[in-house]
């Protein structure tokens, strides 16, 4: 006869079994933007335009290749050259792996304008470029033409944002009986409009 103790013990031993192998686990796959939640990419971090600057460009930031070097230390600072109606002026690019593309003019030593042309760049309310013209809450009675070699690109401004600027274009279309130096009507931008820039000017 086995003794009660023993026999208790054998039963707590056949209770509780064998225990469970670990199951193999399949490699996970990184994250990038094609496959995040479109709410975790538009939370991603960006440089905003506001009144103040772009990003960490304000009004007194020195028109200098090492100064904006250390403001984007994960980006290039390439100087350019720009035109205004025939006439040539230096430039510098602000060019990242991100798609960071910013053009930045002078004035007095100083950084004038900031011309986002891509990359995680946003409006003060969030407007990102690449948005459509409806996104942005815009008429046509809000923005300007450009002119000269920048003839097809419509300017708008918001009431109290004097010195921020949104850029949008239609592509190689432009609205029948509307010249060059005028903006196409709200429903023809509504059609075809596209946010392509965002600037910053000091003045």
């Amino acid at each position: 006869m086995i003794p009660r103790l023993a026999l208790l013990s054998l039963l707590a031993l056949a209770a509780c079994g064998k225990p469970a192998e670990p199951r193999p686990t399949a490699p996970v796959a990184a994250a990038t933007e094609a496959t995040l939640p479109a709410d975790a990419v538009a939370a991603q971090p960006a440089y905003t335009v506001s009144e103040t600057g772009l990003g960490p460009i304000n009004a007194d930031t020195a028109y200098d290749r090492a100064a904006l070097a250390k403001l984007f230390p994960e980006a290039r600072v390439e100087p350019g050259i720009d035109d205004w109606e025939g006439q040539e002026y230096g430039v510098l690019d602000v060019r990242g792996d991100d798609g960071l593309d910013l053009r930045i003019t002078q004035n007095k030593g100083r950084a004038q304008k900031a011309w986002a042309r891509g990359g995680p760049v946003v409006g003060p309310r969030g407007e990102r470029i690449g948005d459509a013209w409806s996104k942005g809450g815009f008429k046509a009675a809000d923005c300007a033409a450009g002119g000269e070699n920048e003839t097809g690109k419509i300017f708008c401004r918001r009431a109290g944002q004097p010195r921020v600027a949104y850029v949008y274009e239609t592509g190689d279309l432009w609205e029948k009986g509307v010249s060059d130096n005028e903006v196409p009507s709200d429903g023809f931008l509504k059609a075809n409009g596209v946010m392509t820039g965002l600037i910053w000017n000091r003045d």
